[in-house]
């Protein structure tokens, strides 16, 4: 159970987004809790937590309180180094708790084989996310973004007039169907800069899209 995905609200009056709270005493108790609920019913799933600021500010983390628990953080924009991610490295072994990169991706796949590289230098399990993206190539699958779905986009940004009830439907429906599975491109060069950073290409999965 990842008990709530990336908080981000400030209980001190600091940054918005909690990066400066001191001690994010709410959201350790508001786990607890759910954590007690959970175990009332379920003694076996592990339970993981993530910190204030997209999950990353574990700031007044009181340790434990659960003997089947992950720590989890969240990894974007910022630089592949040990100094990067000492702060993780620290609780884990302050705490002895197992340490999951529960989130990453985005940037580019040179940045993609330099974080996968790091994590599992030092012992971290790792996702990606998202495993499929709609037009963007830095996902392992891209799905076609229909023209009547980015006019609902438009409007929901305020960049475009309000679709009909029959234009909004088709390009939802139009959307689901390029996201299956076997409607989308596969981006080759993420999945090698994921499972063999330092590999040649695969064979048998070139992508001309992508050399």
């Amino acid at each position: 159970y990842d008990l709530l995905n990336e908080p981000n609200w400030t209980f001190e009056g600091k940054d918005k987004n909690g990066r400066q709270d001191a001690t994010n005493q709410p959201i350790w108790e508001i786990y607890k809790a759910i954590t007690k609920a959970i175990r009332s019913v379920d003694t076996n799933h592990i339970i993981i937590v993530e910190g204030n600021a997209w999950g990353n500010n574990y700031n007044g983390f009181p340790g434990p309180w659960d003997d089947n628990m992950v720590i989890s953080f969240h990894k974007y924009w910022n630089p592949n180094t040990q100094e990067a991610i000492a702060r993780f490295l620290n609780l884990r072994e302050k705490f002895h708790m197992p340490l999951w990169l529960g989130e990453s991706g985005e940037n580019t796949t040179q940045w993609f084989s330099e974080c996968v590289r790091l994590v599992e230098k030092n012992r971290i399990g790792w996702a990606w996310w998202p495993y499929k993206k709609v037009s963007s190539g830095t996902s392992i699958m891209t799905a076609k973004r229909p023209d009547d779905f980015k006019k609902i986009v438009d409007y929901w940004n305020k960049t475009g007039e309000r679709p009909s009830k029959e234009v909004a439907s088709k390009g939802l429906f139009e959307l689901v169907e390029n996201l299956k599975t076997e409607n989308c491109r596969v981006n080759t060069n993420v999945v090698q800069s994921l499972i063999a950073p330092d590999s040649k290409p695969l064979a048998g999965f070139e992508d001309k899209n992508h050399p």
